[in-house]
Order: structure tokens, then C-alpha cells, then sequence
């Protein structure tokens, strides 16, 4: 368990050097301890204070950290001091009346995947206690204000930021160039991309609210042609490509400037297989790969949830894992 509470904070961290990548040091938390945050806990050592299933955490370029737990609060490590701050979240402000809002002041009810968008300001995705409700936020981190991106809507096929609904949105991803969000909604089973300049938002991979598992014949084509089954974590790479988590599936999915799909890891199988280590990646078996992140080298990584295992896929497309306990090829707790 305490292994898993890490896996998306290491994932999150992924642009860190080579060097750093297989150092394993606590930021934020006393595990195995878990805890209720209270604001007398803000400005201490994030090391003395509980955390509750930390989901996502990124880094700035200052070394700051901001991490979202499972009390719907993200909060703020910082690089010179080591000291923990609420920044959002643990308010009365809830749904579409957040908008606006101090963050501080916002009631946040389940917030997964956290990304930096071009201007340095922190988007999120949040679920909601209503089932198949989502908000796709923003934090501005000049006003500490929260903005509602996308939410509030009622038509699940909507083309517009202002009418669609977000079913289980869970995954985000900003391609910096362009400042487009990207996002995964693990409810409606695609993944969609938000144009900020004109409010547009668009099915990149997946289709509406149908699901399939994988078959040979969704390789290198359009995504939009195929069928994902719960799509989660997102990332993108230097080159604009997207990473994909389809963990209903089992494997990770890669789609290129093109448009095109194709799988880079998983084989349908879901679970461990020791002799997969060092082999080809798109042969090796996962369970519930919910997170995926890749580095400014191009090398992969997953939270391989289902095997309590960090797994890496290096740039000749072969995968090793990295952190978690494989013993006589037998994973251990």
C-alpha cells in the first residue's frame, strides 16, 4: 500500500535527470501513516504532516511541488524550505459556483491528473460526487483563483468548452506550444483535446461512450476509428505525441502528430510475467496501468498499480522495471 500511495508522485517527476530517477526519497507525508489535512499543519515540514492517497503530483520550474490527494485538496511543497501549504480546495465553494473563485475558498471533491499549462498556471481534472459529472479546472497561480475550463454542460457529444459534459474526466496533459489541454475521461471512454483560443473541444481518440478491448486490427490507425476502455493518466512528449493509459485494457497507447494509434506497451494479459524484463514491451503483460509519463529523452514510465511496480520503457522499446519488489519473479507486497 505505502508503495502505491507513491506511484503517481514518482511518475510525476519524470523530468527530472537520468541520474535522479531511481532515488526514492519521501517530499511530503509520514508513511505508512495516513491522515485528515488541518490547516495548522500549513507552513510545516511537508515530512511531519500525514498525507491521504496522494493521486498526482508535478514540478515547477523552481523545484516547488503541487500534489493532489484524496481529500480534494492540492497542496504545495516548497523547494527552499521543505514547508506545506493548502492552495486549493477545503472550502464551501463546490461544482459550478467555484468558478472564480480563491482556490482556498473551493470545495473540490476528487481530483486526479495535474499539468502545467504554457503559462505556468495549474490544470486539473476533477471528478464530482454526482456519477458521471467532471469539471476540467484551472489554477491560476497569480490571483490564486480557480477557473472552471470545462463543466456544466449536459451533451456528452458536445463540440463546445460550454456545453459539453465530462463523464469520469481523469487524465490531463497541455502541449505547451500550443497551450491545447488534452484530457481522458475514463466514464465516456475517449480522450478529447480543449482548443483555449476557440473554445472548441474534439474527440482525438476513442469513440463516445463505447468501449472494446484491443484487437490487432487498431494498430497505426485513425484513433478516432477505434475503441478505448477506460482511458486514464495522459502525457505528451517534446515531439507533440500523446501517451494514452488505457488501463480497462491493460496496455499504453502512443498517438502521433498524425492522428494515428498505435500500442507501445501491454499484451492483453493482465498481470506479471518475470521473463518479460528487458524484452520488448509491446509483448509484456501490465495490470491497471492507471498513470503514464514520459521524459525529455523519451523513455516511459508507468504506474503499473495492479503489480504494486514503476515500470520503464526505454527508447528501443524494451521495458524494465524500476522500483517495487520482484522476487524469484514473484511480486512481493
Amino acid at each position: 500500500m505505502k508503495q502505491l500511495i507513491f506511484l503517481f508522485f514518482f511518475m510525476s517527476l519524470a523530468g527530472l535527470t537520468s541520474a535522479q530517477y531511481y532515488k526514492n526519497n519521501t517530499v511530503a507525508g509520514t508513511p505508512p501513516t495516513l491522515g485528515n489535512w488541518s490547516d495548522a499543519y500549513n507552513t510545516q515540514s511537508a515530512t511531519l504532516v500525514p498525507a491521504k492517497a496522494p493521486y498526482s503530483a508535478i514540478v515547477d520550474v523552481n523545484g516547488n511541488i503541487y500534489f493532489s490527494d484524496d481529500q480534494g485538496l492540492i497542496k504545495k511543497v516548497d523547494k527552499a524550505t521543505g514547508a506545506i501549504t493548502r492552495v486549493a480546495g477545503g472550502g464551501t465553494f463546490s461544482g459550478t459556483l467555484a468558478n472564480g473563485q480563491l482556490a482556498t475558498n473551493t470545495l473540490l471533491v476528487a481530483i486526479r491528473q495535474l499539468a502545467f499549462d504554457a503559462n505556468g498556471d495549474i490544470v486539473f481534472a476533477e471528478q464530482t460526487s454526482n456519477a458521471g459529472f467532471g469539471f476540467l479546472r484551472k489554477l491560476n497561480l497569480t490571483t490564486n483563483r480557480l477557473e472552471t475550463v470545462i463543466g456544466g454542460g449536459s451533451d456528452p457529444f458536445g463540440t463546445l468548452s460550454n456545453t459539453v459534459k465530462l463523464n469520469s474526466v481523469y487524465g490531463v496533459a497541455v502541449n505547451t506550444f500550443t497551450n491545447n489541454i488534452y484530457f481522458s475521461e475514463h466514464g465516456a471512454h475517449v480522450v478529447r483535446v480543449y482548443n483555449p483560443t476557440t473554445g472548441s473541444v474534439t474527440v482525438v481518440a476513442g469513440v463516445v461512450n463505447d468501449l472494446e478491448g484491443y484487437n490487432i486490427s487498431q494498430e497505426n490507425v485513425t484513433a478516432t476509428t477505434i475503441k478505448l476502455d477506460t482511458p486514464k493518466g495522459l502525457a505528451i512528449d517534446a515531439l507533440g505525441n500523446i501517451y494514452v493509459a488505457d488501463d480497462g485494457q491493460d496496455n499504453i497507447r502512443k498517438i502521433d502528430t498524425n492522428g494515428l494509434i498505435t500500442k507501445i506497451a501491454g499484451n492483453a494479459l493482465s498481470g506479471y510475467s518475470a521473463s518479460d524484463e528487458g524484452n520488448l514491451a509491446n509483448n509484456a503483460q501490465l495490470q491497471d496501468p492507471f498513470g503514464v509519463a514520459v521524459d525529455k529523452y523519451g523513455n516511459v514510465f508507468i504506474p503499473d498499480k495492479g503489480n504494486s511496480l514503476i515500470r520503464k520503457i526505454d527508447t528501443q522499446g524494451k521495458i524494465w522495471t524500476i522500483a517495487g519488489l520482484v522476487q524469484n519473479g514473484a511480486i512481493t507486497s
